[in-house]
């Protein structure tokens, strides 16, 4: 879901640069603390999900948002592997630790994925819900729209070819309490997001806020 209007896209991209500024300073602090280790996710589509995405995609400028299920998914870490089957959940805040006690990265490895069917589409959002526990993907069409109609958008543009989550996006992630969730963005672009991503900044050790204080 991408937010609609010329006017839109500017706050887009000042809520774009808010987030970067906030998520660099949660991974300063993450980095900089010695009693939090960062645990780093990944996602990966592999052949057989990400050839019926592609097979889907298409570079018209007059389409609406699409979306998935992910039906089937491999958590995978440096100690171990499985495979989920939907409704299977997957727990994003699950971490597995390393034996010298640092947390493991996580693989999302997405196997496939099937068409969902959608509500009040338009070029910048649509409707829809994928079971409970299995994860959702959505498309943003690769146009700048001045609305919500397609014949109001053109190729290209500013807001085209945008992979990063709305407000609306996260919101619903956060809600739903999936793992992760995908958007693709051009044939061949998918980007990951995960609630972790969206939480509040770990607060600064009170022995470092005591120092900063002027």
């Amino acid at each position: 879901m991408r937010v609609t209007g010329a006017a839109h896209g500017i706050r887009e991209a000042i809520d774009r640069m808010r987030y970067a500024v906030l998520l660099g300073v949660s991974l300063a602090v993450s980095v900089t603390s010695p009693a939090s280790a960062q645990m780093m996710r990944y996602g990966v589509v592999m052949d057989a999900a990400r050839n019926a995405l592609a097979a889907q995609w298409t570079d018209d400028p007059t389409q609406v948002e699409r979306a998935y299920c992910v039906t089937q998914w491999w958590t995978a870490t440096s100690r171990n592997a499985r495979v989920h089957a939907s409704p299977s959940p997957s727990n994003d805040s699950a971490a597995v630790q390393k034996p010298d006690g640092r947390d493991a990265d996580t693989v999302f490895r997405v196997l496939e994925i099937k068409p969902v069917e959608t509500s009040e589409a338009t070029p910048n959002g649509a409707t829809f819900a994928c079971p409970a526990g299995v994860p959702e993907v959505h498309t943003h069409p690769p146009a700048t729209c001045y609305s919500d109609r397609t014949d109001q958008c053109y190729a290209g543009g500013a807001d085209a070819y945008s992979c990063q989550p709305s407000r609306e996006d996260a919101r619903k992630l956060l809600d739903r309490g999936d793992a992760f969730a995908i958007i693709q963005c051009d044939r061949h672009a998918f980007v990951f997001y995960y609630p972790s991503q969206f939480a509040a900044p770990t607060p600064p050790r009170q022995d470092l806020a005591e120092v900063a204080k002027p």
